[in-house]
């Protein structure tokens, strides 16, 4: 109890202002601490056991979340978390653009040291590592976004062919960049496994409607004759894996 008092002293100013959740706690110990929070994080982690029984693990997601925020929100932080950036990430950024994930212990290193001239100083390097993934995935997104954007879309089905036409090679590999992007644009509300599932389903449908050398359109099948139009299910069908053996041509 004595432990417990004691920093509930130390940290009255945080206290005082009653934070609600452990984000809160967070977000006012780093913005009342600045680049000298990792003198009193130990301390801080302490007093959060004490009194909410929040455990270390919780806490560090929680500080990687607000830093992470202040990669992703960049200029719009202040506004958007009423308070301002502790730390200028612009660096790290810069790093990730030119390592992307071709990175070694050696260079974070030096990252590190470069941070800390200039007065960024992190209570762990894997906080730093972790920052660095973060901005070269969000990079990643940022350009994956911009290829997708070049054209005017206007439903799901245009941007689903968008994804397909730029990415026919890497469907898994850019699926959580295509969700994270139908998600911004307010198309979808799924979890991402949901996600994957549905749009595996359209994709195949999609796909299903066209071959090697051409896509078919609603206006194509419109102008189908019978014949081909015949023809054109018995693909669908053989496409699916089902045996399809055509009739004679007869005049009904």
């Amino acid at each position: 109890m004595a432990e417990k008092k004691k920093l509930e002293e130390e940290f009255k100013i945080i206290l005082d202002k009653n934070p609600a959740t452990i984000q809160d706690y967070i977000k006012s110990f780093l913005s009342i601490y600045g680049n000298s929070y990792s003198g009193h994080i130990q301390q801080f982690k302490r007093l959060l056991y004490l009194s909410q029984k929040t455990t270390p693990d919780e806490i560090e997601e929680a500080i990687k979340l607000y830093f992470s925020h202040i990669l992703y929100l960049g200029d719009n932080f202040e506004h958007l978390q009423n308070s301002k950036p502790i730390y200028n990430l612009k660096l790290i950024c810069e790093f990730a653009k030119k390592y992307g994930s071709n990175y070694d212990n050696s260079d974070i290193e030096k990252l590190n040291k470069l941070l800390l001239q200039k007065g960024v100083r992190f209570h762990d390097i894997k906080l730093l590592e972790y920052l660095v993934s973060c901005s070269a995935v969000r990079q990643n997104y940022e350009k994956f976004k911009e290829k997708i954007l070049v054209s005017n879309l206007y439903n799901e089905t245009d941007y689903i062919e968008q994804f397909l036409r730029i990415y026919k090679d890497d469907i898994e590999a850019n699926m959580m960049n295509f969700y994270i992007l139908l998600s911004e644009l307010k198309m979808t509300n799924l979890s991402f496994e949901e996600f994957k599932e549905y749009m595996g389903t359209k994709i195949f449908g999609i796909q299903l409607v066209s071959n090697s050398n051409k896509k078919f359109t609603i206006n194509d099948i419109d102008a189908m004759n019978g014949y081909d139009f015949e023809s054109f299910i018995g693909s669908l069908y053989e496409k699916m894996g089902y045996s399809v053996e055509q009739t004679p041509k007869s005049g009904d």
